[in-house]
């Protein structure tokens, strides 16, 4: 299935659109434009989203820490026998220990440099330090280009500080190695939301809830979007 904007070539390390971001990212560094961004990013209006992302962070981040498995990230075959669990959970309960332990998968890699560095970038991004989540996440996608969840977090990174194209091909990325990344699709989701695509919106969203049907915040905006587009038609 499609999902959102139309397929791009993804962001080539060192290329323009990379140096792009990148410079995006470092102005973060500047002490002037952080005192702006307080005014901007944390007051009215993308306050409530931008809080959102980095409480869902810190949820799934500390739910997911590294744990033991048979193979971690997305190829670890106990994944299928989880994502059926999640399909049949009867409870929102019972599916949140499901979901905690499929993040916890997807979070960890065989390498214990890579999880360090997940571990830091995480808690850059919780703190605001987005210039220096960057980097770290950046340092992953290059080490270990096949690991989904790096390239997950990077979008994530980019989406907060507003680079949403950027966002939307690391995003594709991280769907190219787990298309089951209900994390990925929700974040698909916010991105085409802040660009105003409720069409495109909405079929995220809706591909994130066939994958994890127990998704609050998803299906809430399902039905905000199902709404307003079907007050468009009439």
């Amino acid at each position: 299935m499609r999902i959102g904007r139309s397929t791009r070539a993804p962001i080539a390390v060192g290329s323009k659109r990379a140096h792009t971001s990148s410079m995006k990212v470092r102005r973060l560094q500047d002490p002037g434009v952080r005192l702006s961004l307080r005014g901007s990013v944390w007051g009215k209006g993308p306050t409530r989203r931008i809080l959102a992302v980095l409480a869902f962070l810190a949820m799934t981040f500390i739910a997911g820490l590294p744990g033991t498995s048979a193979r971690a990230d997305q190829k670890d075959p106990l994944l299928d026998l989880l994502f059926e669990q999640l399909q049949k959970a009867q409870s929102f309960e019972i599916a949140q220990v499901v979901s905690n332990r499929i993040w916890t998968i997807w979070q960890t890699n065989d390498k214990d440099s890579i999880n360090i560095l997940m571990r830091q970038g995480v808690r850059a991004m919780q703190t605001g330090d987005f210039a220096t989540a960057y980097d770290h996440f950046s340092t992953m996608t290059d080490l270990e280009p096949e690991f989904a969840e790096a390239w997950n977090k990077r979008a994530t990174v980019l989406y907060l500080i507003g680079d949403l194209d950027a966002s939307i091909e690391d995003v594709k990325r991280t769907l190219a190695l787990e298309p089951r990344h209900f994390g990925a699709l929700t974040g698909l989701g916010m991105i085409n939301d802040a660009l105003e695509d409720e069409e495109a919106a909405l079929q995220a969203y809706e591909a994130a809830l066939d994958l994890n049907p127990y998704l609050a915040d998803a299906r809430a905006r399902v039905e905000q979007l199902r709404k307003s587009l079907e007050g468009r038609r009439i």
